[in-house]
């Protein structure tokens, strides 16, 4: 029982290490021009993230929350399999 818990333990930070690589990724793929010409254009650092960086993140933001309801639901499958004793 003790393992089984630990394997959980693993597999959510796994989901976390896995989300930050993919947001990182997202975020440094982003065309600097857009963020300069935000600032040319006056706006705060507040508005720059909300109708510049947040709209450029939503698709890197949705792929992350669907691979992570995958992961999870794998791992969720796991752990029942192995507290029933199926076969994997």
């Amino acid at each position: 029982l003790r393992a089984l818990s630990l394997e959980t333990r693993f597999g959510r930070v796994m989901i976390a290490r896995e989300a930050m690589i993919l947001m990182l990724a997202g975020l440094q793929a982003m065309p600097k021009e857009v963020h300069e010409a935000a600032k040319v254009d006056g706006a705060s650092a507040w508005q720059t993230f909300w109708q510049v960086t947040f709209p450029l993140m939503l698709p890197v933001s949705v792929t992350t929350v669907v691979l992570q309801a995958l992961i999870a639901g794998w791992w969720a499958r796991r752990e029942l399999h192995k507290r029933l004793q199926f076969a994997p």
